[in-house]
């Protein structure tokens, strides 16, 4: 494996395991302090959508590890990196992992 899908597969794990935690803590009644202007409906919709973005990271892993498919990985990893920040990030290392390692799939093809 290369540096590039490396660094997807532990942004991406990072990313769904935030979400995954903010979803349980939701579900159990545990919420963390949020902002006045956010109801915890809110926060589940957004661990949600970082929940699917973690997933799709991890996705464009998987296709990364085939050469013909590197174009199409390295976008969507880039893409729903971004979109992974809306549900925390992953700690927001996740993201920026996840972002860095798209770049390289994409310079590496």
């Amino acid at each position: 494996m290369k540096l590039g899908s490396i660094l997807t597969l532990i942004g991406g794990l990072l990313i769904t395991l935030n979400a995954t935690l903010a979803s349980l803590a939701y579900s159990t009644g545990i919420t963390p302090v949020i902002p006045m202007f956010m109801s915890s409906s809110l926060l589940l919709s957004f661990s949600l959508i970082g929940l699917l973005a973690g997933i799709l990271v991890l996705l464009g892993f998987y296709l990364s590890l085939k050469a013909r498919n590197s174009l199409t990985a390295g976008v969507l990893i880039i893409m729903f990196s971004v979109v992974g920040f809306v549900g925390g990030g992953g700690f927001f290392v996740g993201s920026i992992l996840g972002i860095i390692g798209g770049a390289f799939i994409l310079k590496g093809r």
